[in-house]
């Protein structure tokens, strides 16, 4: 049926000992148990904690639940919070749910910092209940964070009031259900763009920078066919910030920029038609050249983003951009939600995609 969250890097925890029914009555009862079994456990010649600075849902299936337990996990860490980790499991035998206090060191070596994991694997079938079920256990005055690893959203009930609940959301699904687009949402799609714009962003700055401002650039996106999406999302990008420096679009087709002192930028978005390596590779084309290499986007994750300058290699470890501290860092700064709905803007007027954020063909 699935297993309770083991939270790494703890002095301890506390599971409730029986399986649980998919009941906010039983759940919370469970819940004040296994509280008053921490401070009894831990609590000896200590304060123990209680902490709960946002309310997080994860949800899961089968095929993504390791990534989203080590997700938990990191969360939990760095944040305390009350954690709801759904897991819609088609494997399960029958909908169960657990509770787990997990507690750390705090700063102080005689506190302790703890919090909550409501661990919940559900049927299909049962699906409908769980929303209802975590609406009535979030806890007041405190955001709601959610992150869905499902590479497809289709359990309709918890879609919705995953949309309806949290004040920001974070998919993993290609497909983006049309409410979706209509709240502040980020694709991780996007995160895992991060290193390689950082990488852009520097490279155009040189770029751009020189001292012979009439000199054209192109700027070549290459991409294997399944990273058509994000290879369109980079372009997007691009185009949105330049825009906010004084170049205008000249032309579409080809796609052409133009800056006011007459300098261009041609950008070229080529399917290689076959899967290789890098999934996306972007190289800037003037008296020099820059070739940005890999991201760790896609299901067999590149561990590294090679940057190339002439003779000059840079790499950058995806080690150094971990998922939890980006949205946590997500919940306090909108910047990067930004940056993505100008992005998308940019690809709907430049009519690369269709105004519901669905990407056009041909």
């Amino acid at each position: 049926m699935g297993a309770a969250l083991s939270v790494s890097e703890t002095l301890g925890s506390q599971i409730s000992e029986e399986v649980l029914p998919l009941s906010a009555e039983k759940i919370g009862g469970a819940i004040a148990t296994i509280w008053q079994d921490t401070h009894d456990t831990f609590g000896a010649g200590q304060s123990v904690a209680r902490v709960c600075l946002n309310n997080l849902i994860v949800v899961t299936d089968d095929e993504n639940h390791s990534s989203a337990d080590e997700l938990t996990r990191d969360l939990a860490r760095r944040q305390p919070s009350r954690i709801f980790l759904v897991c819609v499991s088609d494997r399960a035998e029958k909908s169960g749910v657990w509770v787990q206090t997990a507690c750390h060191v705090g700063s102080s070596p005689n506190a302790l910092v703890c919090y909550e994991v409501i661990a919940i694997t559900v049927r299909p079938a049962d699906v409908n209940a769980v929303a209802s079920l975590i609406r009535s256990l979030l806890v007041d005055s405190v955001p709601v964070i959610g992150v869905d690893f499902r590479r497809i959203m289709t359990a309709f009930s918890l879609d919705r009031a995953l949309i309806e609940m949290t004040d920001r959301l974070f998919v993993n699904a290609d497909a983006i259900p049309a409410a979706v687009t209509a709240i502040d949402f980020l694709p991780l799609r996007w995160y895992a763009t991060l290193p390689m714009r950082e990488a852009i962003a520097r490279a155009m700055d040189l770029r751009l920078n020189r001292n012979y401002p009439d000199m054209p650039i192109a700027i070549t996106v290459s991409h294997d066919p399944p990273e058509e999406e994000t290879a369109a999302l980079l372009v997007g990008w691009m185009v949105s910030r330049l825009r906010q420096h004084e170049w205008t679009i000249h032309s579409r087709q080809p796609l052409v920029l133009r800056h006011q002192a007459g300098r261009t930028i041609t950008f070229n978005l080529v399917d290689r038609g076959t899967t290789g390596e890098p999934p996306v590779r972007l190289q800037f084309t003037d008296r020099e050249q820059i070739t940005i290499a890999g991201n760790w986007l896609t299901q067999k994750r590149s561990p590294m983003l090679t940057v190339e300058l002439g003779d000059q290699k840079e790499q950058v470890k995806s080690n150094d951009y971990p998922l939890a501290a980006y949205i946590l860092a997500g919940t306090k700064d909108a910047s990067e939600f930004d940056d993505y709905r100008a992005a998308m803007a940019c690809l709907v007027d430049l009519e690369l995609i269709h105004g519901d954020y669905r990407r056009k063909k041909g």
